[in-house]
This record gives structure tokens, C-alpha cells and sequence, in this order.
């Protein structure tokens, strides 16, 4: 803490020290002295008396709160100039220095003690279940359930009345069966590529070579084709027409004629009628599933318009020269 500054001794202090040295002044002189100036000898006690000193000012009451080592009374520090003014300068001054005088700051409100919640209690250990027996409470009485709506009869197809199992997929139409050597060739009339119309019956007196195909430009089907282009000119020397059969159009067949310069006469059979009332258009099954199509096959018409040799299924590899040889 810093040492408190000591005010100037008061009015008492100073007449009291002010006393005492007017009285150290009025006292005797000492003997030795006083027989000085008298001129005589001076005698050897009186050499060792000492001199009376003068008594010190009494020093003034320390205050209560006075630090001690604090500076003497006569040695304080003047004050510094204080810069709030003092009330009756305050009283004296004009109103409109009232105004700007600063106020004394407000005392700060006491602080309100802060309350600190309670300390939690442990919980209470649950009690443990007692050995009775517990009482079992009495079952909610069960919602009452909506009787079941009935179900409606299952629609059975026809002439599935009787007997179970799951219904049978729809049945695929049964192909007309192939005609048989001896039978009449069934009559037709088609546009060819070149496009001409070839009718069957115009061709009485002439014996024909008719061979089905799937599609143009397959594999099996250009080498089947230019077999019987190969073997055109002996076809002819023994007086027989080939005609190729396919569901393809007569676009199709001039691109696949042009493309390997066949020589055959192709037939467009586009809804597959022909192939029917031959018995070639079949239930078939490939990489994709069953599908209907095409069962490659080839008749032989004599010159009454009979069939005469049948060939399917056909293998295309030296198929041409096997009906050659039938002729």
C-alpha cells in the first residue's frame, strides 16, 4: 500500500514550540560564564558541566491510519493542484458553471451473492423385487375382428371345369400337315422379284422345284440359293423351274439377288399364306425362345400339279444335288 501523506502540524503545536525556545533563551547563564566576563579564573569543575540543551518541539500525535516512515510535517510534499472544485466555488459559481461541473461518480451497487444450487443427492437404490409372488393383471378383453369378405370365385376357362392346376398356357394353332407324295399341291399365286406374278397352275406340263427359306442374307440361306443358281442350266435340261419362297418383300429379294448374282427366281410370300397350306409355317425354337417361322423344306410338283418328293427338315449342305438326282 502506498504510505498516506501527513498533514502540517496544527496552530497548538506550533505555540508550544514557539514557548519553549523563548524560554531557553531567558535562563541563567552558566557559571563558568558569568565568572568570564568578571575576569576571573574559571575553575576546573565548572569546565565539565555541560551545557543545557534546549528542549525539542514536541512532536505532534501520530494519526490513526498513519503509516509509519511517513515524510516529517515540515518536509511534506506540497499537494497537486486538485482539478474537482471545492463546494463553496461550486456555491459561488454561476449557474452555467453548475452545469458543466462534474458530478461525483455513483457508488456502484453492492454485489448480489450468487446462490449456488444444492448438491445433488445420490438416487435411492431401487428396493430389490420382494420374493411374493406378483399379482398377474387381467388381460384387455381381445377387439372384435370384421368376419373375412368373400373371396370371389376364380374364373376357370372353358372345358377346365373339373380338375386342378394352374390353367394351361394358350394354345398355338396346330399347323396344316405337310402334303404327302400323291397329293395335289395347293394352288398359288405370288409376285417374284423381277416383278412378274407366277401362278401355279400356269405352270401345268412343266415339273417345278419349290424351296421354303427363312430370311434373305442369312448364311444357310445365300448358300442354299447358289447351289440351285449353280445348278440352273441342268435344271432347265431337264425341264424343271426352281422358285425360292421367303416372307421376305421384293425389295429385299432384288437387293439379296444383285448382292450374289442369283440366278433363281425368289417369291415374296408376305403373310406367310403360302407357307401355311404347305404346312412349313411351324412352332420353332431358338437362342430367344419359341417363336412361329419357317421350317426350311422343298417339294417337287410333276406336271399334274402333284407332289411328288418332299424334303424337310433340310440340311443345305449338298441339298441341290440331291433333288437334281430326283428328277
Amino acid at each position: 500500500m502506498a504510505a498516506t501523506r501527513t498533514r502540517k502540524p496544527g496552530k497548538a503545536s506550533r505555540k508550544s514550540a514557539k514557548s519553549q525556545k523563548k524560554s531557553a533563551r531567558k535562563a541563567p547563564p552558566a557559571p563558568a560564564k558569568a565568572a568570564a566576563r568578571k575576569g576571573g579564573a574559571v575553575p576546573k569543575a565548572a569546565k565539565k558541566t555541560p551545557r543545557a540543551k534546549p528542549a525539542r518541539a514536541a512532536r505532534p500525535a501520530k494519526r490513526k491510519g498513519a503509516v509509519s516512515g511517513a515524510p516529517a510535517p515540515g518536509r511534506a510534499r506540497a499537494k497537486a493542484p486538485s482539478t474537482t472544485p471545492s463546494r463553496r466555488a461550486a456555491a459561488k459559481a454561476p449557474p452555467e458553471a453548475r452545469a458543466k461541473a462534474p458530478k461525483r461518480a455513483a457508488k456502484a451497487p453492492p454485489r448480489k451473492p450468487v446462490r449456488r444450487p444444492p448438491p445433488r443427492r445420490p438416487a435411492a437404490p431401487e428396493p430389490a423385487p420382494s420374493a411374493e409372488k406378483a399379482v398377474p393383471l387381467p388381460a384387455p378383453a381381445p377387439e372384435p375382428v370384421p368376419p373375412p369378405a368373400p373371396e370371389a370365385a376364380p374364373i376357370t376357362p372353358p372345358g377346365l371345369e373339373t380338375g386342378g392346376g394352374p390353367a394351361p398356357e394358350p394354345a398355338t394353332p396346330a399347323p396344316t400337315p405337310m402334303p404327302a407324295p400323291g397329293d395335289e399341291a395347293p394352288g398359288f399365286a405370288l409376285p417374284a422379284d423381277d416383278g412378274t406374278t407366277v401362278d401355279l397352275a400356269g405352270l401345268r406340263g412343266r415339273k417345278v422345284v419349290l424351296y421354303f427359306y427363312p430370311k434373305d442374307d442369312t448364311p444357310g440361306c445365300t448358300r442354299e440359293a447358289q447351289a440351285f443358281t449353280r445348278l440352273r442350266a441342268e435344271f432347265e435340261t431337264r425341264g424343271a423351274a426352281v422358285f425360292g419362297v421367303s416372307r421376305d418383300s421384293g425389295e429385299s429379294h432384288c437387293r439379296f439377288r444383285d448382292k450374289y448374282g442369283l440366278a433363281v427366281r425368289l417369291l415374296s410370300d408376305a403373310d406367310h399364306t403360302v407357307a401355311e397350306r404347305f404346312g412349313v409355317w411351324q412352332l420353332k425354337r431358338g437362342p430367344s425362345g419359341t417363336h412361329m417361322g419357317t421350317v426350311r423344306s422343298t417339294f417337287l410338283v410333276d406336271e399334274a400339279g402333284r407332289v411328288s418328293r418332299v424334303w424337310s427338315p433340310v440340311k443345305v449342305d449338298g441339298h441341290a444335288e440331291d433333288v437334281l438326282a430326283a428328277l
